[in-house]
């Protein structure tokens, strides 16, 4: 499931109409892509739940984590752990898991990117740690492509 290498996870959490209220960048070490994609969706429900958010829209790029959350298909061992912590989250709040294509998640990665980089775990506050990310939050909220 998933090359291995070292790998990290970003997210942002944005209100309805796009502004950033959080964002997160962490270093998870050596790991496979899907587990590190879990890891990242595991930590931003976390996020979430810390700030008392409801009616979640969390987006994923990877296909196989949703269809795996959604139990479409049978759960990878590597990441096991990780699904049951998203799926009992999900179950607890009003939370909704869609896709999205990779193109679209171009912030998230960004900052999954810096903590590959830096080898360090950061939570942000509404302000983003680097322009690039900032200019295609504030296209993305404007729902451009």
């Amino acid at each position: 499931m998933g090359n291995l290498g070292n790998v990290g996870g970003g997210g942002i959490i944005r209100d309805s109409y796009g502004r950033v209220l959080r964002s997160f960048s962490s270093f998870y070490g050596y790991q496979t892509n899907t587990k590190d994609e879990a890891m990242a969706m595991l930590e931003g429900l976390e996020l979430c739940i810390s700030l008392g958010l409801s009616n979640v829209i969390v987006e994923t790029d990877l296909l196989t984590l949703l269809n795996t959350v959604k139990r479409l298909q049978r759960c990878p061992w590597r990441i096991h752990e990780e699904v049951v912590g998203i799926s009992n989250m999900l179950a607890s709040a009003m939370f909704t898991l869609t896709h999205c294509y990779r193109e679209i998640n171009f912030a998230a990665s960004g900052l999954a990117k810096l903590a590959v980089q830096n080898r360090i775990s950061s939570v942000y506050g509404a302000n983003m740690p680097l322009a690039a990310i900032t200019g295609v939050i504030r296209l993305d909220a404007r729902q451009f492509p």
